[in-house]
């Protein structure tokens, strides 16, 4: 599938609004323009929240950056909300207003991906290609779970408009397919664990494989 590469990082975003930030603070105003978080879940189920230990992150929202804001990230809904006025975590911040947001150390951006109303995905790389998470919270249909909150995560590489997914060690080697057996060696020489961490597995292959000119 090819997609559109009209995407911009939540980096690049702070940067240029960093470089046109005048004096003056955003206007806390336009931050509270959501509409109200009414989802109920029993708390036997668990939360359909991203799990962290801070809550305290930064959001990009009608183009102004707010810090040092408590946000909640449902995984299962794909929004974000925040304290209104009254100090209630329960205000949900209107989706085509916010383009990126930071929470515990997690960086997510909006991409249109699936629909025109873009999704938010965990930004882990960004250089000639981008290595992204979607994490998802859905109730589990196994009844031994007792019906819990299962997070799962898809990771996989963008390049050019084409999505490449990263199921298992064989999806990295893949991704420059005329240097495979490359790949494996550096695989090895490195003793990455795809099944144990995907993630840092990912990372560092694609490091490499771009400082190498791949």
């Amino acid at each position: 599938m090819r997609l559109p590469l009209q995407f911009l990082s939540l980096a690049f975003l702070i940067s240029q609004h960093c470089m046109a930030q005048q004096a003056i603070e955003p206007d806390a105003e336009l931050l509270h323009t959501g509409t109200e978080y009414v989802k109920v879940f029993g708390p036997t189920n668990g939360t359909p929240f991203f799990p962290t230990r801070n809550n305290k992150g930064s959001v990009l929202y009608h183009g102004n950056m707010y810090r040092d804001v408590e946000l909640l990230y449902d995984c299962e809904d794909d929004d974000v909300f925040i304290r209104d006025l009254q100090g209630q975590l329960k205000l949900r911040l209107v989706r085509e207003k916010l383009e990126g947001f930071e929470v515990d150390g997690h960086r997510f951006v909006k991409l249109r991906l699936l629909s025109p109303e873009g999704e938010f995905y965990e930004d882990l790389y960004n250089g000639r290609r981008r290595l992204l998470i979607q994490w998802q919270k859905k109730l589990s249909s196994d009844q031994r779970a007792s019906n819990e909150y299962a997070l799962r995560k898809s990771v996989f590489v963008l390049e050019h408009g084409r999505i490449i997914p990263l199921d298992r060690s064989s999806d990295l080697f893949g991704i420059v397919p005329q240097r495979r057996n490359e790949a494996k060696r550096i695989y090895r020489e490195k003793r990455l664990n795809f099944k144990k961490d995907p993630e840092g597995a990912a990372l560092a292959m694609l490091k490499d494989m771009e400082s190498k000119g791949w």
